[in-house]
């Protein structure tokens, strides 16, 4: 299920659309940000077992710093595939880097650890990649359970079978002199979502009712985890 779309979203910002592709049924999905014009980014990484794409296009000093298009996938490193559909289909609109020989788009990837949610062998695609572009518009971003967030959870301190669903949000501000900044944040996190005044909104859950992570880990409460983490946040940030 999704969200009712909020007014100001990522898609406000003039020249951004936001599109997604989703397996409800397997639990994973795509969602790409394309820009009308090539945007200049930067890129912060955080913590362990991360899986990404071209993010290099992101540092200062790369050559090729035109982005083109953002890709946002779960299935893990497999979802990494879906960026190649994002770029096939900006190819085929003449979008990209001007080269001798091609016209290359830059398209920075980056995946959710979603295969413990439902299907382990449902995983993005080239193909959810493109439908994702196909689905982009400036329409306000729908939230949700939906494209990269479809198999996102929260409050993971006993496991995903505590866990609660959580998703893809987004929101924009307009500031002074008209400037915008927008924000999509794909939520699947090791801890608990909290509102302004810290109540917790969805989180880990014992016999239908939220633990607080902080207040068991305090008290000693730790989850022993074999091999990599199941949670990464991944956060867009574009400001006009």
């Amino acid at each position: 299920m999704s969200a009712p779309a909020n007014k100001l979203t990522l898609s406000t910002i003039e020249g951004v659309r936001v599109g997604h592709a989703s397996d409800q049924e397997g639990g994973t999905g795509t969602t790409v940000i394309l820009f009308d014009n090539p945007a200049v980014g930067a890129v912060d990484i955080s913590g362990m077992a991360t899986s990404t794409r071209q993010v290099d296009s992101l540092f200062p000093l790369h050559p090729g710093n035109q982005v083109h298009a953002v890709c946002l996938a779960g299935g893990s490193a497999f979802g990494l595939a879906a960026a190649s559909g994002v770029q096939q289909f900006l190819a085929e609109q003449g979008v990209g880097l001007a080269l001798n020989a091609a016209v290359l788009p830059v398209v920075p990837a980056a995946v959710i650890y979603d295969l413990s949610y439902r299907d382990a062998n449902a995983r993005p695609d080239a193909a959810m990649g493109y439908r994702a572009c196909q689905d982009a518009s400036a329409d306000p971003v729908i939230q949700g359970s939906v494209g990269a967030g479809t198999g996102a959870t929260c409050g993971k301190l006993r496991g995903v079978e505590y866990a609660t669903k959580a998703g893809i949000g987004s929101a924009a501000v307009c500031g002074p002199e008209g400037i915008r900044v927008g924000a999509l944040v794909v939520a699947n996190p090791f801890g608990d979502i909290v509102d302004a005044g810290g109540r917790i909104v969805a989180g880990a859950k014992d016999d239908g009712e939220f633990i607080d992570m902080r207040a068991r880990i305090a008290a000693g409460e730790v989850r022993r985890m074999i091999g990599s983490g199941e949670n990464t946040t991944l956060t867009v940030v574009v400001t006009d």
